[in-house]
Formats: C-alpha cells, structure tokens, sequence
C-alpha cells in the first residue's frame, strides 16, 4: 500500500484499467488479496468496476487460449499464449474522470440506432429511420481491426522484450 501512491497518478490518467492480481502469492508478489479487496481498493481512488466489460475482457482470453495463438516472443518449451491469469483475475475499471471528457466520447462505439438490428445510425436500411436519425461521425465509431498493425505491434514486442532480457 505504501508504493500504490507511485502508480495511481498514472492510473488516474486512463479512461479504462484492466489490472491483473495475484491469488497465492509469489517471488515479487506483494499486496496478494481476493478480487474483491482490490475492487474496493481501486473504487476507493474514483474507479468504477465493470462486472460486463470484465466478463468480456476475460472471454478474450478464455477464447485466445483455445485457439493456441502463439505469444510473441519465446517463453520456454511451450511457445503458446496462456491467458489463464487474465482468464481468471483481470478486473476491468471506468474511470468516469477521464472517461466523461469529451475526447472520449468514442468509448465504447457499438451501434445504437434500431433497424431490425442494432446498427449505427445512418447505416439503417429503413430510409424513414436514415431521415430522423442523425447519422454517427466518423469518430465516433469503433476502431476498425488491421492485421498489418497488429502484426507490427508484435514485432515491436518480439524486438524490445528480447533486449530487456
């Protein structure tokens, strides 16, 4: 607890924290609580847990260890990601200070228009609804996915991992 004052300015920053913990202890593993120490502890500072997008964050995990995708850089005999520590501690948290500014009113982009389907607006296909909808910037709407860019993130992590070693 005495250290936590070096680390939260940092985390006061963030609109979102997905923060890991240890349950049994460890080498270098210090302040070992249940889940529900921690949620109190970060509620404490202004965040608010997120039991849907800590479900949701966990599933990726969950559905990338399934799929045997390989870790980025060479971690013993086995050469696959193991996201069980993610899969079974991460706890994902709102930090409505910097989460409400309007820089990031993009948070959380999914479509809100109703049109058979939930779509965003200005993509329905019913014309009467484009009419009375005001159509979604383009900033407002999610991030689209690049293979390239992923790939090139983990390239980086490949090179400056195998150097701090």
């Amino acid at each position: 607890r005495n250290y936590q004052e070096n680390y939260l300015p940092a985390f006061k920053k963030a609109a979102f924290l997905f923060v890991t913990h240890s349950e049994w202890g460890g080498w270098h593993h210090t302040e070992v609580h249940a889940t529900d120490w921690w949620i109190n502890r970060l509620e404490m500072y202004g965040f608010r847990y997120s039991d849907s997008l800590t479900k949701r964050a966990r599933g990726k995990a969950v559905d990338e260890r399934k799929k045997g995708i390989p870790f980025p850089v060479p971690v013993g005999k086995k050469n696959k990601y193991n996201g069980f520590h993610l899969s079974r501690t991460l706890m994902v948290f709102i930090n409505p200070a910097v989460a409400s500014l309007p820089q990031h009113a993009h948070l959380l982009a999914e479509g809100g228009c109703y049109d058979d389907s939930n779509v965003h607006c200005g993509d329905e296909k019913n014309v009467n609804s484009k009419i009375v909808n005001t159509p979604l910037p383009d900033d407002f709407r999610p991030i689209p996915f690049k293979e390239d860019k992923h790939i090139e993130w983990e390239e980086f992590i490949k090179e400056n991992v195998l150097k701090a070693e």
